[in-house]
């Protein structure tokens, strides 16, 4: 067994068994201290360094075969060949696959970035459990960490694992994940945190809310919800009721193009096949392959029922605070009336500018998805 693999057995969890165990996300977060934010590594602060590694050797690569491919493609149509369609449709589909990959993964590190002004708690890893993939490789790791200043048990998932004993700061992201930075136990601010919820609420609020000491963080799960009757339901506008695969905006148009590529592709592959024509099949079902990746994903945003009788909640709130990150909308609502405070609402990008702030709103959900589907005033 290697070292790594003895660091992962120990434990210093026994030391504090009189803890409470809290759920992480009724955790209280402070904003970061200057000493803690310039204690930090910089590779998770700096855009820069944060895609040194093997992230910057993937976008160059994806630079590199993209720029490749266009360039390829168009001296093909410069000097008229007759393959140069194909070429087209083949290079047009991995280079576009290869973007919306790295697309991803630009929003995945970007939202680990720790800012000046993150909310964040200082804590110690009692033990940890690496989840491994078939071959060794690890996949998560389940850290158990003390918040001192509360005197709080959390456990934290995280793609790359600390073990026992490290000083780790667990910092709330834009998309309201938790994310962990190791940091020297001297820099760490073990003992400050928030009397209340004020600091989380007021982040970066836009509407001027009164006494916020009062109100409590609470899951999604736990806040007051009214299930419509059929009457409540009617009253919800048709195309928020049935899958209508035309009035999604630009998911509908990239899903009819990306549809009419596909059929041609397909049909353009059968016919290749059909003529045993192998040099020309093998790299446009690579094409076919990627461009149905896509248009997949896009059929099931299309098609999907955003409310249905007997499955649709609403919750009476007031919106605070509305932000748009790497493409995802996010809202934090108050409950007044039982002065309750959620902060990982999702909100469908259809009905996201509609909704307004500091006014009472409902939002609409289905109970099959976490995001919400329609807004509207009180009934």
């Amino acid at each position: 067994m290697d070292i790594f693999r003895k660091k992962e057995k120990e434990s210093i969890y026994n030391q504090y068994s009189n803890y409470k165990r809290s759920d992480k996300g009724q955790s209280r977060f402070r904003p970061i201290t200057g000493y803690e934010y310039e204690s930090i590594p910089n590779n998770y602060k700096s855009k820069l360094r944060m895609f040194m590694g093997k992230g910057g050797l993937g976008l160059l690569f994806t630079a590199f075969f993209v720029l490749g491919s266009i360039k390829y493609t168009a001296d093909q149509f410069i000097s008229g060949d007759k393959d140069r369609y194909i070429s087209l449709m083949i290079f047009g589909s991995v280079d576009l696959f290869m973007l919306v990959i790295f697309a991803m993964i630009t929003a995945f590190h970007l939202d680990k970035l720790v800012r000046r002004d993150s909310l964040a708690a200082a804590g110690e890893v009692l033990e940890v459990n690496v989840v491994r993939r078939g071959r060794g490789g690890i996949m998560y790791a389940d850290h158990t960490i003390a918040v001192h200043a509360t005197r709080e048990i959390v456990v934290i998932r995280y793609y790359k694992p600390f073990y026992a004993g490290t000083t780790v700061l667990i910092v709330k992201s834009p998309k309201m994940n938790f994310n962990l930075v190791p940091i020297s136990r001297d820099a760490a601010d073990m003992n400050y945190i928030g009397s209340d919820y004020s600091a989380e609420i007021s982040e970066h609020s836009i509407v001027n809310i009164g006494d916020l000491s009062e109100y409590q963080k609470t899951p999604f799960t736990a806040v007051r919800k009214h299930y419509l009757d059929r009457e409540e339901f009617l009253a919800i506008p048709k195309k928020y009721r049935s899958v209508r695969p035309f009035s999604r905006g630009l998911a509908s148009g990239s899903w009819v193009v990306f549809t009419a590529i596909t059929a041609f592709m397909c049909v353009l592959l059968a016919k290749f096949i059909q003529a045993r024509d192998i040099e020309k099949a093998f790299p446009l079902f690579g094409g076919v392959l990627c461009i149905i990746i896509i248009e997949l994903l896009l059929t099931k945003e299309v098609f999907r029922t955003p409310l249905k009788l007997g499955r649709t909640y609403c919750i009476d709130c007031v919106v605070i605070r509305k932000e748009k990150f790497s493409g995802q909308c996010i809202v934090s609502i108050i409950l007044p009336e039982s002065k309750q405070y959620v902060d990982n609402i999702r909100i469908d990008p259809m009905v996201f500018d509609s909704i307004e702030t500091n006014t009472n709103v409902w939002l609409y959900f289905n109970m099959k998805y976490a995001d919400a589907k329609f807004v509207s005033g009180i009934f």
